[in-house]
């Protein structure tokens, strides 16, 4: 069965929130993050866009990842050092610390690869510089975000 985004748009926009906060878990009290007891690639989606967050979580959902997701800078943070998660998609501008001040924090402790989700197309030499693993000028098709899940998440050759 194939969706538009379109037409899966429009039916997101219809769910009530609590079928779409089962897409994205976001605290521990909804959650095991210490474990990953299903062996699903862990993916920590942090925007501040509602609509993006759900559509995406139901994306990766359905290609076989578990999504946690945070709705700020600071959240995105706490849930990258907690929920041990395998690959950070981030979105630069967000209420608080943007995007690029939470790669730069995470950076001191962490080298999850990062895909930056952004609007702004000039700052792609900036975000490498930072530390990401990609980048995602938005509008973005999402398949060309799963493949690019897909490719950093692939252990290098030889291993």
């Amino acid at each position: 069965l194939f969706f538009s985004c379109s037409i899966l748009g429009r039916y997101l926009q219809g769910l009530t929130f609590g079928v779409i906060s089962r897409l994205c878990w976001a605290g521990k009290d909804l959650f095991d993050l210490e474990v990953n007891k299903d062996g699903k690639k862990r993916v920590l989606l942090v925007d501040d866009e509602d609509r993006i967050v759900n559509f995406l979580a139901l994306k990766l959902k359905v290609s076989g990842y578990q999504v946690i997701c945070a709705n700020d800078g600071e959240k995105g943070l706490e849930l990258a050092r907690t929920a041990s998660p395998d690959i950070l998609l981030l979105d630069v501008i967000m209420p608080g610390i943007d995007g690029l001040e939470v790669l730069r924090r995470l950076r001191k402790f962490s080298n999850v690869p990062v895909i930056i989700l952004s609007a702004k197309e000039r700052i792609s030499e900036e975000v490498f510089a930072l530390g990401a693993n990609g980048f995602m000028s938005k509008p973005f098709n999402p398949d060309d975000l799963i493949s690019e899940v897909k490719t950093l998440l692939q252990p290098p050759l030889g291993k």
